[in-house]
């Protein structure tokens, strides 16, 4: 980048020797260079001097007027549009990860767009998103929907189409539902953010082959996987001795063999850390969803089974470790909130504030 100064230069002098008394020519100097310029080129900057103000009011006007603008005023929105807004595609929108997605956006509407919604009942939760965010099209796997006139209703088979405007597949959808979505995320070349266990626990090995064959990025936005994912350098491929996977231990940790006997569905649902959906909160319950953690660990970062650990940690603070050669050790720490490795994996390796 070169530094732009204005120069002034007076007329040439008169023959007697006296400085000319007129007006001195507007012309610039790129210094470096001794290219002149006229003052017509410099007229973008004075607008920018212009409108600075104007824009630093604007950055200023509350989360839902700002929202409001970005999604209402569509020419003014593709003329103004951020050249880092990042498009996502959300499968999976009305369950708790999806729900925090949708928290982040509103956050940072000048960052963040939904152009497709997806989940698989429908129902209230669902079509209020839709009127919120108005994305270009809308599926619902086992359900109808009413949709905004804008927003373009996709049947069973048009699952395709939910990626064809989108620069991240969010896929957040629960259960074995997320391979299907996230293998037509891969076909379609678009970035991954994975926060659907089931695609690699069941298909960890197609999935893997796609992002490979397609060139394309995938980021883990579980909490443990997002923790390594940082402490290796936002590198799936990095080398290490050592994975470490914290777990909470869930809510019947602490407790004796002749109180398990005695515990509800309701005690399970009750996460002593996190907030989560009622499946994974049973699974963390279990432990079982650290079992799965451990198979997604393996194919995420090429581990063998040898190089993968499990540790209670009940705080819920260190979210995962990793060991490298030479026996030093990084960790990940953080308060127990989704939000974090969600925007993450839509920005990293940039970071934004996050309530």
């Amino acid at each position: 980048a070169k530094i732009f100064t204005p120069k002034v230069r007076s007329n040439q002098k008169r023959q007697d020797g006296r400085a000319d008394k007129a007006k001195p020519a507007a012309r610039a100097v790129w210094h470096g260079q001794g290219v002149q310029q006229s003052m017509s080129a410099q007229f973008p900057l004075l607008i920018g001097f212009v409108l600075l103000p104007y824009s630093i009011k604007i950055s200023k006007v509350a989360p839902a007027a700002r929202r409001a603008f970005f999604t209402e005023a569509a020419p003014l929105r593709a003329l103004l549009r951020r050249k880092d807004m990042v498009r996502i595609a959300l499968i999976g929108c009305t369950g708790s990860i999806g729900m925090q997605v949708a928290q982040v956006v509103r956050r940072y509407p000048e960052r963040f767009r939904l152009t497709a919604l997806a989940c698989g009942r429908g129902g209230a939760a669902f079509e209020a998103l839709l009127a919120e965010f108005q994305p270009a099209v809308a599926l619902c796997a086992e359900g109808t929907f009413d949709a905004p006139e804008k927003v373009a209703k996709l049947a069973a088979g048009e699952e395709a189409r939910l990626f064809e405007d989108c620069d991240v597949a969010f896929i957040a959808a629960g259960g074995f539902a997320g391979l299907k979505y996230t293998l037509l995320a891969a076909e379609a070349g678009k970035k991954i953010a994975l926060a659907n266990k089931e695609s690699l626990v069941c298909g960890g090995e197609l999935v893997m082959r796609a992002v490979r064959e397609r060139g394309i990025d995938l980021v883990p936005v579980d909490s443990e996987h997002s923790a390594l994912f940082q402490c290796l350098a936002f590198r799936r491929d990095a080398a290490f001795s050592k994975l470490v996977l914290t777990a909470s231990g869930g809510p019947f940790y602490s407790l004796s063999r002749e109180e398990l006997a005695r515990v509800t569905a309701a005690d399970a649902l009750r996460h002593p850390t996190w907030n989560m959906g009622a499946k994974i909160t049973v699974d963390s319950a279990t432990l079982l969803n650290k079992g799965y953690e451990v198979i997604e660990a393996k194919w995420l970062y090429h581990a063998d089974f040898s190089q993968i650990e499990a540790v209670v940690h009940p705080e819920s603070i260190v979210h995962s470790l990793v060991y490298f050669a030479d026996g030093a050790a990084l960790a990940q720490l953080g308060y127990p909130d989704m939000r974090v490795p969600i925007q993450l994996a839509l920005t990293y390796p940039e970071r934004l504030p996050c309530e």
